[in-house]
């Protein structure tokens, strides 16, 4: 009877290792749908301000005064 509850054992300690594993599955993709949001919102807040920064630093000119034009450079 000693290898028979051995066995036993053994299944109840795989399926208790296979319950831990959807567990952990099922945790994982739910914070991956909390996460992944705040993620692109972050991601996209970076991008604008990078633009803005590009923009403004194409409306200055070398002494990074706003509004004028560079000496030489006449339309």
């Amino acid at each position: 009877m000693a290898s028979r509850s051995q066995t036993t054992f053994k299944k109840r300690q795989k399926e208790l290792a296979r319950l831990e594993k959807r567990q952990e599955k099922a945790a994982k993709r739910l914070q991956s749908k909390v996460v992944k949001p705040l993620a692109e919102a972050t991601a996209d807040a970076e991008a604008e301000a990078i633009a803005n920064a590009e923009a403004e630093a194409t409306m200055l000119d070398s002494d990074g005064v706003e509004g004028e034009e560079p000496a030489g450079i006449h339309p």
